[in-house]
């Protein structure tokens, strides 16, 4: 757990509101070299960027992609805060700061879920993607499904968003029909 609050503390105090993400994009691919992703690109050539990474290899038949976005809204009035937006605080068991819940604490959950299965024989690729301007057209998540389907020849992928949002509807099909 504590890895988990160190991680999230990090990720919160780089401010990445949608258009900035570069920062944090940076310090992604140096974790996730760092940990031993076998596979670990960042793009900012893209409309918006994103840092993607692979367990295994990209060797297998099968994917599973844990995905999430790295941008925030921007802080707005900074005396509407009760703590600095980009200054991580734990207080009473919670941990406050701009993105914390939407979406770098689930980012995190993806990131330490992805890396607990590196050195292990899996029989699918496991993905990490983290995207950038969601908050503002989603451009980053349609720049990763476009790579996907035009660089990845996977039999079958499966991939979870670890957005936090009451959204009722769950899509199943292939990616350039959903997009």
């Amino acid at each position: 757990m504590e890895k988990a609050v160190e991680l999230l503390k990090s990720l919160v105090d780089i401010p990445s509101s949608s258009g900035n993400e570069s920062e944090i994009l940076i310090y992604l691919e140096k974790w996730l070299i760092k940990e031993g992703f076998d596979f670990v690109v960042r793009e900012e050539t893209f409309v918006a960027g994103q840092i993607k990474a692979i367990v295994n290899n990209g060797q297998k038949k099968e994917a599973i992609i844990l995905a999430g976005h790295v941008d925030t809204v921007v802080a707005g009035n900074l005396c509407d805060w009760k703590f600095p937006p980009t200054d991580a605080q734990v207080k009473e068991g919670k941990l406050f700061g701009l993105g914390a819940s939407d979406m770098k604490g689930s980012d995190v959950g993806n990131l330490l879920a992805a890396a607990s299965f590196i050195g292990q024989d899996l029989s699918q690729d496991i993905w990490v993607v983290g995207t950038a301007n969601e908050e503002l057209d989603g451009k980053g998540s349609e720049d990763f499904a476009r790579y996907f389907s035009q660089n990845c020849s996977y039999e079958s992928a499966l991939c979870v968003i670890a957005e936090p949002t009451d959204l009722e509807k769950i899509y199943i099909g292939h990616v350039e029909i959903i997009l």
